[in-house]
């Protein structure tokens, strides 16, 4: 796997992951659960952490909003990178895309669960 193949997949994993505690903690799942082991609730509680998901919500908006907005900036089927190297083959052009894609969806469902609302506008030729 190349150096951006990597980058790529590591970036997909971690936006799941965000994705996936974003939505717990804005439900406020975590409140009261008892499937938690006992060193988790310790961590957490040593944190600390807003019992209201809207609160939790509110902070994840102001933090994550500039970080999504770069994301959706984010141009990986330019002429530049398919010009780099003459070694780019459609395959690897063709996962390029399938990555945006994906990351273009995730940060969408992140942008859903903690509340901002995005404008409709046209990037990379997809309606975000």
């Amino acid at each position: 796997m190349t150096e951006p193949s990597t980058l790529l997949a590591s970036l997909e994993m971690v936006l799941l992951l965000l994705w996936r505690h974003v939505a717990y903690f804005c439900d406020s799942l975590h409140v009261n659960n008892p499937n938690m082991k006992v060193s988790t609730v310790a961590v957490l509680r040593s944190v600390p952490q807003p019992n209201d998901g809207a609160a939790f919500r509110e902070d994840a908006a102001k933090r994550l909003s500039h970080v999504l907005n770069q994301l959706v900036q984010l141009n990986l089927a330019s002429p530049q990178l398919v010009r780099r190297g003459p070694h780019v083959t459609a395959e690897q052009d063709y996962k390029w895309r399938e990555s945006q894609a994906y990351i273009e969806i995730m940060s969408r469902r992140i942008r859903d669960a903690i509340g901002l609302q995005a404008e409709d506008e046209v990037v990379n030729g997809i309606t975000v």
